[in-house]
Formats: C-alpha cells, sequence, structure tokens
C-alpha cells in the first residue's frame, strides 16, 4: 500500500519511468508500482516464483494524493488491485513467493539499492501487510 501524489500534471506526460516502491527478493519474487513511461498510466507488477502480473491502469491526471494497494493470497490464488479503494482488477495463478522476505531490496521512491527511475512527487504511508486485506481493510486506508 501507498500514498502517492506526483509533483506536477507535467509528471504523467514526462515519458519517464517513476517507482512509487518496489520490494524484490529475486528476479523471479519481486512485486512494484510505478508510473509508466507511457502517458497518463500506472502499472501494478508482481512476480512469484517466476508467474509474472502486470496491470496497467490508464487515463490518469490527478495532481491530487492518491492511494494504490496490491494484495494477494496465495490460498485464495488471487491478487488484487486497487486505486482509491475501487477494485481495478483480480489476476488469478499467482504463483507461490519463494523466499522469507529478506529482500535483495526494499525501496521507496526508487528502483534497486543504485535508485533508478526516481520518484517526483510526494509519497506517504507505505505498508506491506502481514495478511490479506480485505475490501474494508483497503477502504479504511484509503479514506482516513
Amino acid at each position: 500500500m501507498v500514498w502517492w501524489k506526483v509533483f506536477n500534471v507535467g509528471v504523467w506526460t514526462d515519458a519517464t519511468l517513476r517507482r512509487h516502491f518496489e520490494f524484490r527478493e529475486d528476479v523471479n519474487n519481486q512485486l512494484y508500482i510505478t508510473k509508466s513511461n507511457a502517458n497518463n498510466r500506472n502499472t501494478f507488477y508482481c512476480q512469484a516464483g517466476g508467474v509474472a502480473h502486470n496491470e496497467s491502469q490508464d487515463g490518469l491526471t490527478t495532481v491530487g494524493w492518491n492511494c494504490a494497494v496490491m494484495t494477494r493470497s496465495e490460498s485464495a490464488n488471487a491478487l488484487k488491485y486497487y486505486h482509491n479503494a475501487t477494485l481495478i482488477n483480480t489476476d488469478n495463478v499467482i504463483g507461490n513467493w519463494a523466499g522469507a522476505g529478506n529482500f535483495a531490496w526494499a525501496t521507496i521512491g526508487s528502483q534497486g539499492v543504485i535508485p533508478n527511475f526516481p520518484w517526483y512527487g510526494w509519497l506517504a504511508h507505505v505498508a506491506v501487510f502481514d495478511s490479506v486485506l480485505g475490501q474494508s481493510a483497503v477502504t479504511d486506508l484509503a479514506n482516513p
């Protein structure tokens, strides 16, 4: 979960990748949310056990605060993407995360230990939960 805000409306069309956060165990187990280099697009990405899922959200122009959430359940075989408490999509056949969460890197506002794709704006309340978030929890997080 991350609260984010772009610096200005021009960020949406600057043709630059900008990472909200990234957690990576290895090349087969990672998740991130990024502002795409395509205009007005956020991309959610999760790869577990080599099974990759990518969900894009197009048409974004907001300069206000936003809340993005990814929540996954291996037992329910579901990965859900939310923007401001609205469910964007659900992926099934999500793969099994391999590793204990000893991330090779865990970055906020960039990718990697040598920062790439720096965020241009504000980030707040980045959180990782050890349980699946249901719709009511996501709604509470997006509406403090």
